[in-house]
């Protein structure tokens, strides 16, 4: 079976409104009900990958975090060697210059699917993804092709909810 990016995004919205609705605004409890709920997906949707989360409460978790937030890969059958990585996900609640820092990791990541998450309360979530978008054009070794997706919770807009924008190198 293979991971749908856009069930994957779908998966986050859901549950930063669900969040949103409690009003639970804190960084703590936003990461970690994203992470279970990434987890979650991917375990219904493919048994054969290995979850790998840095938090110790994740339900459906295979190991700690190896390499990024979130990482959905692919092992042999002795769980010894690895075939591929199908998933990873970096998220940053911080300032944009964090957020940037973090961004580098998946664009020297070779992974199916890519997904940055973030919030904008630094600056305009259209200005980060401007400085994002100008990351993935500045470095040389992505190939082209190369897909990155944004999700950007936005606190400044009245409309709050996750922006999503898929960069292609």
């Amino acid at each position: 079976m293979t991971l749908n990016i856009e069930e994957i995004i779908s998966t986050i919205h859901k549950t930063g409104c669900s969040l949103e609705n409690k009003s639970e605004h804190k960084n703590g409890p936003w990461t970690h009900a994203i992470k279970q709920s990434v987890a979650d997906y991917i375990r219904k949707n493919d048994e054969s990958l290995s979850i790998c989360i840095g938090d110790s409460q994740i339900d459906n978790k295979d190991c700690g975090e190896w390499l990024y937030d979130i990482s959905a890969v692919r092992l042999t059958e002795d769980n010894h060697h690895l075939i591929s990585v199908e998933l990873i996900i970096e998220s940053e609640w911080g300032n944009v210059d964090e957020i940037i820092h973090d961004f580098q990791k998946l664009l020297q990541a070779r992974s199916q699917h890519k997904v940055m998450i973030f919030q904008d309360t630094s600056a305009p979530y259209y200005s980060i993804f401007v400085e994002l978008e100008k990351q993935v054009a500045l470095y040389q070794d992505a190939e082209s092709g190369e897909e990155y997706h944004l999700l950007c919770w936005k606190n400044k807009d009245p409309d709050h909810g996750f922006q999503w924008v898929k960069l292609v190198k």
